[in-house]
C-alpha cells in the first residue's frame, strides 16, 4: 500500500469519524403540521477528531510500518431535504471536515510535517424513517444512505533526519 492510499484511506475513516453537532436552519415537518414547502435547509458545525494513523506494508520489499500523527479541526454539513409525507424525507448533504497531520514515523525514522493540512469532502443521499410517539417532545428517526467522500491535501514539508522533503498535494 502506498503512502498516499494510506492517507486516503486514512481521510475517508477521518470523515467517517466527523460529526457536525448542531443542525440550525429549518427541521423536517412535524407529523400533522402542513409544511408550506416540502423542502428544508440542513446546516451542522461540528469538530473533526481523527485517530492517528497507522498502516503496514511491504510493497517496496521489506516491511514497513507507517505511523502519523494528526490533529482534528473544524467539521460542517450543509444540504437540503424534501420531506415526502408524515414518516419519511430525503437529504442531500455535502460535509467538509479539516485538520493537520504533524508528524510521521516510518519504520522507527521520525519526520515532523510543516504545513500539513488536508481537507475531507464527503457527499450523501439519504432516507430518512421518523418516529411520531405520542405524549414525546421529540421526534427520533433513523436513516440509512450512500455517500463519497475525498481527501485533498496541501504541499507540505517532511524533516527527516535533518533532510527536508517536499511534496506536492492533491487527492
Amino acid at each position: 500500500m502506498s503512502i498516499k492510499k494510506v492517507f486516503v484511506a486514512a481521510g475517508l475513516a477521518a470523515a467517517a469519524l466527523s460529526v457536525p453537532f448542531a443542525n440550525v436552519i429549518g427541521s423536517p415537518a412535524q407529523a400533522g403540521d402542513v409544511p408550506e414547502t416540502p423542502f428544508y435547509g440542513v446546516l451542522g458545525i461540528g469538530v473533526s477528531n481523527p485517530e492517528d494513523d497507522t498502516a503496514s506494508t511491504d510493497y517496496f520489499g521489506g516491511k514497513l510500518d507507517f505511523k502519523g500523527e494528526n490533529d482534528g479541526g473544524v467539521a460542517g454539513t450543509v444540504g437540503f431535504g424534501y420531506q415526502v409525507n408524515d414518516d419519511w424525507r430525503w437529504e442531500f448533504l455535502y460535509g467538509l471536515a479539516s485538520g493537520d497531520t504533524k508528524s510521521i514515523d516510518i519504520s522507527g525514522t521520525k519526520g515532523t510535517i510543516t504545513d500539513g493540512d488536508y481537507k475531507l469532502h464527503s457527499f450523501t443521499l439519504g432516507a430518512v424513517r421518523d418516529f411520531d410517539i405520542e405524549g414525546w417532545k421529540v421526534k427520533p428517526y433513523i436513516g440509512a444512505g450512500v455517500g463519497l467522500g475525498f481527501a485533498e491535501y496541501s504541499a507540505y514539508t517532511v524533516a527527516i533526519d535533518g533532510t527536508t522533503y517536499t511534496a506536492d498535494g492533491g487527492v
